[in-house]
């Protein structure tokens, strides 16, 4: 497991939460984009990933704003 574990599982139960997904729901890649459009913002990110240290980068936030998500 990593260093980080619990932290880790911690932020995926977040963006279950804001995303709307289920416990072991399986879509695809297409749908999960399609839901991150209209459920994510790039003020929940700010919250939902705070202390992620990939945040710092801002590849995320690029990337949503890339994809028309304010």
């Amino acid at each position: 497991l990593c260093t980080k574990q619990s932290f880790v599982e911690n932020l995926d139960k977040a963006h279950q939460k804001i995303l709307g997904f289920q416990e072991n729901q399986i879509i695809s890649w297409k749908d999960a984009k399609e839901t991150i459009k209209t459920r994510m913002t790039v003020q929940k990110f700010h919250v939902v990933c705070a202390g992620c240290e990939w945040k710092a980068y801002g590849i995320c936030e690029e990337a949503l704003k890339k994809e028309g998500i304010n």
